[in-house]
Formats: C-alpha cells, structure tokens, sequence
C-alpha cells in the first residue's frame, strides 16, 4: 500500500468517525423509544382556562336544560292541578247549587205546607168555633123550648087509644108492641128498618124527645114528619159505636142528609139516650142527650106524624123507647 494510500486510509476513519458523530447528534432525539406507559407532558394554564370554560358552559347549559324541563313538568302538574281543583270546585259549587236549590224548593215546600197546615187549621178552628156557637145556641134554643108545657107528652109505659101508637108482629120477632113498661120496637131480619108511628100525630115544626134504650143490635132511632101512609119520613139514627146519622126515607129510596160520631152519645148495648129533633121549616136540628150534633137544611117533607124505629143491620135489633114529648113551635 502506498503511503498516499495509507495516509488516506488512515485520514478516511476519523472523517466517518466524523460524520457518524454528526449524523448521532441529529438522530438522537427523533431515535429515542417512548414507553407507551409514559404519559404526555401536563396541560397549559391557557390550555386549563379553555377547557374549565368549556366546562362550566357544559353545566351552565346542563343546569338551564333541566331548570326548563323542569319547569316545564312542574307547570303542566300545576295546571293540571289547577284544573283538576277548578273542576271539584265547579261539581262542588254545582252540587251547592243544587243542594240550595233542593233546599230552597224543599223550604218552599215546607212553607206550603205549613202554610196550607195552618189555613186548615185556622178554617178548621173558625168553623170548630161557628160550629161551638151554633150547637151552644141550638142547646139554649132546646132548653128554652123544653122548659114549657109539651104539647105531646106519653110515657110509653101502656098502650094510649088516643095516640094510636102501632101494635103487633109482621111475623116472630119484628113488630112493634108495649113490654115491661116500654114500647119496643124489634127489628128481626138483616137490613130491615121496622118503623113504628103515632098514627093520631101530626107536626110541623116542633121539638120532639124519646128516650132510647138498645138492649140488642146495633142501631136504632126517632122517625118525624111521616106521611100517613108510613112510605115517607126523616128518621134520625144512632148506633151503639157512637154515630150518627139522618136519613130521608121515601117509597123505597133512601138519601143520608147527614152522619157523623158524637161524644154526647152513650155507646154500648143498655145505655140510655135520650134523642131529640127541632124541625122548624126547612131547617133540622139533632140533639143527644140535650147537645145538638148536627145541623141540616131539607124541605122534602114538611109535616107528618111522629115515631121510633128498631134497624136490623147485621144482628137483629131490639129498642125500648119511653117518655116521648113534643112541644110545638109558634
């Protein structure tokens, strides 16, 4: 080898050393490994203030989304409460209403009735009270009249020629006859009326009495005004329960004029009545036991003769009669 050879082999090396040197230091920094446990290197302040704004926009938003949605809800419970409310408060006030209204009709209704109760009451006392002084002055009318003389006057205890009371049996246990010191009058068959007159009598307007005693059945009474025939006549009744009542008897019709119940009247079989008529024109007054009971006008019949009759209505009949008086009106 030459020595220029040589001395260029020897120079060669340190320039490649040279070079390599060269080429290490650039190298070195883009050769060097990084362990993929390494983490990066920490974030800027600028890098920190960017994303902690971001951030809190995030929740800043977050926060006004839900506020909004919640809001929302909250409004749509609170009208729904509100109409549920206004709705129970619209049935309540209608039921209210209602309620008035059924309250005030119920109170209209009450007051009607109370009102209605106590005209009937007030009429019903207005004619208690008319009819209180009516009987009180047909009371004094009687005992006026009936303190005279009468123009009629038999006990009953025996048969009188000159009354021509009716005597005998139309068959076994109907008739009329004097028995024990009274006049009977037996009335032995359902729904028959037996009547029995003073054929010689005739009255117009009068008082006339008897005195009645029911020892069987259940009704009996006076007869007045009856034509001569024994086909027409009022016959005034009572029954043994405490009614009353006046018929009108003509052929074979009879009308009520009038009925009633009476506490002036002795109830039971043997208790003793003492039953009295006024007649005077048309107008015809009941008495038992000297208290008048009632009150009627008829003008159907205006005289006849007096009498007393036994009615079998259910269970045959058998009344005494005694102390018969009439004194006439002037």
């Amino acid at each position: 080898m030459t020595t220029d050879g040589s001395e260029e082999s020897a120079e060669r090396p340190a320039e490649v050393k040279e070079q390599a040197e060269t080429t290490a230091l650039v190298k070195v920094p883009a050769a060097e490994p990084v362990s993929f446990r390494q983490r990066p290197a920490g974030l800027s302040r600028g890098q920190w203030w960017l994303y902690g704004s971001l951030a809190a926009l995030l929740l800043l938003a977050s926060t006004v989304l839900l506020v909004i949605l919640t809001t929302g809800q909250a409004t749509t419970v609170l009208q729904a409460q509100a109409t549920a409310r206004a709705l129970a408060t619209r049935h309540v006030l209608a039921s209210a209403s209602a309620q008035a209204a059924g309250t005030a009709q119920s109170l209209a209704t009450q007051q009607a009735a109370i009102y209605a109760t106590a005209t009937a009451q007030s009429l019903a006392t207005a004619q208690t009270s008319q009819l209180t002084a009516t009987a009180t002055t047909y009371d004094e009318r009687l005992s006026q009249i009936t303190q005279g003389h009468p123009d009629f006057s038999d006990d009953l205890s025996t048969p009188d020629e000159s009354h021509s009371w009716d005597q005998g049996f139309s068959d076994a246990g109907t008739g009329c006859f004097f028995n024990n010191g009274a006049y009977e009058a037996r009335a032995g068959h359902a729904g028959l009326l037996q009547p029995c007159l003073a054929h010689s009598t005739n009255f117009s307007q009068f008082v006339y009495e008897v005195q009645l005693t029911i020892t069987s059945g259940q009704e009996a009474g006076l007869l007045f005004r009856a034509s001569a025939d024994g086909q027409s006549y009022y016959l005034f009744r009572v029954s043994i329960n405490g009614s009353f009542a006046l018929d009108l008897y003509q052929g074979q019709t009879a009308q009520t004029l009038l009925t009633g119940f009476s506490p002036a009247i002795s109830s039971g079989l043997t208790q003793t009545n003492i039953l009295g008529v006024l007649a005077s024109q048309d107008t015809i007054v009941l008495y038992v036991n000297e208290q008048a009971v009632g009150s009627v006008h008829d003008h159907t019949l205006s005289a006849g003769a007096i009498g007393v009759a036994a009615i079998d209505d259910q269970l045959p009949c058998v009344a005494q009669f005694s102390n018969a008086q009439v004194w006439v009106l002037h």
